[in-house]
């Protein structure tokens, strides 16, 4: 189970709920010396620190190291399997940024020194915002700034954090502006294949989307409906590779959080609708090395890449079925992968591209990525292994600059480019699908429906 406690004072009943419901992880704030949490396997630790975390932060990697040994002596005296370094820190200018990565990355290279493992980043939801500009692409750069980080937190087996609130009638648990629609957007940035992830706070909270805050479940919904989406966020989170905690917000919550507070009574409903859900099903297999090697390389997938603008056709390096020569393309109709591969992107990549996949195979000894884009639905999920022909999704009406019923098909050789690279940068090698297709002996029926479609 990935639903578990975030605990801010601590309640006898708590220990039997989590007997209950078997959950790996739980959280707890400001414990007790010398407490252990009963039936988790593994605790997470956060020791308020608000008001020295934005000194440290500034001082950069000395910082990260001095953080780390200032609070290891009081982290030592409850002992837990990650400690959590500063909650919900700059994250959007662009000195808070270089401070955090570099913060980070040296109280990682403590904490390995003293051999204890800790949680970082621990973002807020939603953030890093776009600035308000609507351009998904500011928020990937901001996030490409603290992939050193990440990198570095999953080379040393530690954690990262990242929170997921939602409000009702702006959006709900899978959202995704700053719910776990967000989580799972996020990570596909980063693409840190093994990343071990802990939504250390979610949850219902009023500010979202410039609401007030410090508004929780209490005092926006009732037990039904809060109930029916933290199944829902269960639910939701099982299928974000990488994530091992949806930690509840908040269990003996204090002022001014008491709306936030989740009750016995309301604690204990939320037992047979989590457990009564399905197994997840095992995760898919990750792609071979000669793929994963070159995603790990690709250090301007999600940096800067700039939006598509107007334009009528592609000089032989894209196409657009049905919208070239008058093409008869229906809506809903299946998109399959046309060679053998790995699925690297399957998400919404913002308004410009809508709906991507992204596969990666090697044909004729050579590693190739085919995108296809503006889907009205995607059929499949990141690194799952799809052959010539499998169903990867339906074609979608544009978001973007396009009207009507196509879809946007690249086909990039010798590179694995991320989901809004730009096919007209010439430093990549992007082909005329088509073309490519007969070139490399792809299935010949497919091929032909390709055609069909292209109107050629």
């Amino acid at each position: 189970m990935l639903t578990t406690v975030h605990v801010q004072q601590w309640r006898d009943w708590i220990g039997d709920w989590l007997r209950e419901v078997k959950p790996r992880w739980g959280k707890i704030v400001n414990p007790p010396a010398g407490f252990v949490m009963p039936n988790v396997e593994k605790t997470l630790v956060r020791i308020w620190t608000d008001n020295l975390d934005a000194g440290y932060i500034a001082a950069g990697r000395s910082g990260g190291r001095d953080f780390v040994r200032s609070m290891y002596s009081r982290w030592i005296q409850t002992p837990a399997a990650a400690y959590e370094l500063a909650n919900e820190p700059d994250c959007n200018t662009n000195v808070g940024l270089a401070n955090l990565r570099e913060y980070t990355l040296g109280a990682i290279e403590e904490a390995t020194s003293l051999g204890i493992q800790l949680c970082v980043l621990n973002l807020p939801e939603g953030n890093p915002h776009d600035n308000g500009t609507g351009d998904v692409s500011v928020s990937a750069w901001k996030l490409a700034q603290l992939r050193p980080a990440v990198v570095a937190a999953q080379q040393a087996g530690m954690y990262v954090g990242l929170h997921a609130y939602w409000r009702p009638g702006v959006e709900g648990p899978t959202g995704r502006w700053h719910a776990l629609g967000r989580v799972a957007w996020t990570l596909e940035q980063w693409n840190v294949p093994g990343l071990k992830v802990l939504v250390n706070e979610c949850g219902i909270d009023g500010g979202i989307a410039g609401h007030p805050g410090q508004q929780g479940w209490q005092a926006l919904t009732d037990e039904a409906r809060y109930r029916a989406e933290i199944v829902e966020a269960e639910t939701c989170a099982r299928r974000i590779s990488g994530v091992e905690a949806l930690m509840l917000f908040g269990f003996g919550a204090m002022h001014p959080w008491g709306s936030f507070d989740i009750p016995e009574s309301f604690a204990r409903s939320l037992v047979p609708a989590l457990t009564g859900l399905e197994t997840p099903p095992p995760a898919p297999a990750k792609p071979p090395a000669v793929v994963m090697a070159i995603v790990n390389t690709q250090k301007a997938w999600y940096s800067a890449d700039a939006l598509y603008g107007p334009y009528d056709r592609h000089p032989e390096r894209a196409r657009d079925w049905n919208l070239e020569a008058g093409g008869n393309t229906d809506l809903g109709e299946p998109i399959c992968a046309p060679f053998d591969g790995y699925v690297v992107y399957a998400a919404n990549a913002g308004r410009a591209h809508g709906k991507v996949v992204v596969i990666a195979g090697v044909v004729d000894g050579q590693l190739v990525s085919w995108h296809g884009k503006h889907l009205q639905r995607i059929a499949t999920s990141p690194w799952a292994h799809v052959k010539p022909g499998d169903a990867i999704g339906t074609v979608g009406n544009a978001e973007g600059y396009y009207a009507g019923a196509h879809l946007h098909e690249e086909v990039c050789v010798g590179a694995i480019t991320g989901p809004t690279h730009d096919w007209r940068d010439t430093s990549y090698n992007y082909v005329d699908p088509a073309a490519w297709y007969k070139q490399h002996g792809v299935d010949s029926a497919l091929v032909d429906r390709m055609c069909r479609l292209d109107g050629r």
